[in-house]
């Protein structure tokens, strides 16, 4: 069992730097298999070790209650899914966060307004600059077209921005940061925002300390945000 965790990791780590390099969508996966030389005995430990999980989750789940409460089990298209590399920076706690593709997502208890608004005042209290303010909604409205609340707010200095750069130039393409707040199909509103992680592993560097710690003032922004 050992041995084919060993190789599962190997075969998870070659995945990884193979999307990285290639940078091909998820539905492409299988074919970037084709270039591991050792696709087939990774295939078998991945199902070997996929079977062993399955029939300990069956046990667990024969000894164990359901729980009451998931974070996943939320009807938004956006915070369900597939799980994203990494998981937002820092614990939400009851807001039961979600992580979907680098999205760090968190339930808000206040309507989707007074989110945004309780949002943009956190950023400022921060000396953070606001650049943008994006209804999307109200834009939908213009159209004659009919959109849930989604509000994008874009925001960010140069002090919080430029080391990621260094991280990895091409970030810049996901800055300043963003957070939106959206309300899903039940009515309940979510705040959602890049893991700065998730952003700069995808732009091809793994060890960025500015990452960790723009990712930790995000949390505690949104975290302050939807704070009762």
């Amino acid at each position: 069992m050992n041995s084919e965790r060993h190789l599962l990791a190997a075969c998870v780590e070659r995945f990884a730097q193979l999307i990285d390099s290639l940078e091909v969508a998820a539905d492409n996966v299988w074919r970037v298999a084709g270039f591991l030389p050792h696709r087939l005995a990774c295939c078998e430990a991945m199902g070997a070790m996929l079977q062993a999980l399955y029939l300990k989750g069956v046990d667990e789940t024969a000894a164990s209650p359901e729980p009451e409460h998931t974070p996943m089990a939320s009807t938004d298209p956006m915070a369900r899914g597939a799980m994203g590399t990494h998981q937002g920076a820092g614990g939400h706690g009851g807001n039961q966060a979600t992580a979907t593709h680098g999205l760090s997502a968190l339930k808000s208890p206040y309507a989707s307004a007074e989110t945004m608004a309780r949002l943009e005042a956190e950023v400022k209290k921060r000396n953070l600059a606001v650049v943008s303010r994006i209804d999307h909604a109200a834009a939908a409205q213009r159209i004659g077209q009919t959109l849930r609340p989604t509000e994008l707010l874009i925001f960010g200095s140069p002090q919080a921005g430029t080391p990621l750069m260094l991280c990895a130039q091409i970030a810049a393409i996901d800055l300043p940061m963003k957070a939106l707040v959206w309300a899903d199909e039940a009515g309940q509103s979510w705040l959602g925002y890049n893991d700065p992680k998730w952003l700069i592993h995808r732009h091809g560097a793994r060890d960025c300390p500015a990452a960790e710690q723009a990712g930790k003032a995000l949390a505690a922004i949104a975290e302050a945000t939807v704070a009762k």
